[in-house]
């Protein structure tokens, strides 16, 4: 994520790698990060579709999410989720992953 710190009202970018282990060809997957308040509270969920993934191959795709105007200020904790024809194949839920705002 980037920036980070971030000030309300302005976007944070994520890149996020993806990597097609597997040996089907990955279309149409989606990537979500959930987004939490300080509080634990899901605020966001914002996605990217992701078109083709062939096995053995990685994707990087961009996700951006504009901070709220009202949001509170502290850590916020992200969580990365990959789904692929209505299954979800991987997820990362690491608490070292946050944005700080301030």
């Amino acid at each position: 994520d980037s920036p980070d710190p971030v000030a309300r009202r302005r976007t944070v970018d994520f890149s996020v790698t993806i990597r097609n282990t597997g040996n089907v060809v990955w279309s149409s997957a989606t990537v979500t990060v959930d987004i939490y308040r300080p509080d634990g509270a899901l605020v966001a969920t914002p996605a990217a579709t992701v078109k083709r993934v062939q096995p053995g191959s990685e994707y990087t795709c961009s996700i951006s999410w504009k901070v709220p105007y009202h949001a509170p200020r502290g850590i916020w904790h992200y969580e990365v989720y990959i789904n692929y024809a209505g299954v979800l194949v991987a997820g990362r839920t690491d608490p070292a992953d946050t944005i700080t705002v301030s």
